[in-house]
């Protein structure tokens, strides 16, 4: 058994030596994304928490329950308060809606209290977050898999994703979790569409957030599926060849 611990711990430092001389510094660099995820995981896990105890609607806890849709923090070297406590830089979340934004930051409020109120006396408090005087941004650039539409800030759906990630993104139905950003800056706001049936809350406030984001046309589909059946580009051989002339000459 002892052998087999000493080989053990001698193949575990070996590898770790192979990895920091193939890229000094990596170790520590993993050891920090682990931390920053861990805590982002965290935050995730209290944001559902509060929004599933406000009584929301399965469409705003999907908003939240990915991780990646979430903005992560760092601790801001030589930056205190007043009171000496250390402060986290909030990165900036790349494709995320500032109406989400500021709805996860209205939840933390509510989350800080329940958690404040549970604490334990040898607990030690929550870190502060704060947002730095210029944005950074995060190196945790993945885009969440499946959320309703408005989790995107409109201006990056329509300019940056392409028309086969709007394909995916709505493959299964398009899904709208809160009505535009003055309905819901306050609970008193939330609390008159949040279980507003489906149908009745697109008519009165869905809709109006949806005629922000650019849909696919039925042309775009087609020709991404010949594409992805490969006819698209037996086509596009024929155009070179003279065969389909696009340009009307």
């Amino acid at each position: 058994m002892r052998k087999l611990y000493r080989s053990f711990v001698f193949s575990y430092m070996h590898d770790i030596a192979k990895l920091e001389a193939k890229s000094p510094g990596s170790i520590a660099k993993g050891k920090r994304f682990s931390t920053v995820y861990k805590r982002r995981s965290e935050l995730t896990a209290g944001r559902l928490k509060v929004l599933m105890a406000q009584g929301f609607n399965k469409r705003v806890i999907a908003l939240a329950d990915e991780t990646e849709v979430h903005s992560d923090d760092e601790l801001a070297e030589g930056v205190t308060t007043d009171s000496g406590e250390a402060v986290y830089h909030i990165k900036e979340k790349e494709g995320r809606s500032t109406k989400v934004m500021n709805f996860f930051r209205m939840a933390d409020v509510r989350r800080r209290r329940m958690d404040q109120s549970k604490r334990k006396q040898y607990k030690l408090p929550e870190r502060r977050r704060e947002d730095p005087v210029m944005p950074q941004p995060s190196a945790l650039t993945a885009l969440p898999k499946q959320v309703p539409i408005d989790w995107f800030d409109p201006s990056y759906w329509n300019n940056t994703l392409t028309v086969r990630e709007h394909a995916d993104y709505i493959e299964d139905g398009v899904d709208v979790a809160l009505p535009l950003e003055e309905f819901c800056k306050t609970w008193e706001d939330c609390a008159k569409w949040k279980n507003l049936p489906k149908k009745e809350f697109m008519q009165t406030y869905g809709n109006a957030v949806l005629d922000l984001y650019d849909m696919p046309t039925e042309q775009e589909l087609e020709q991404l599926a010949r594409w992805e059946d490969g006819e698209g580009e037996k086509s596009s051989s024929n155009s070179e060849g003279g065969d389909d002339n696009d340009d009307g000459e």
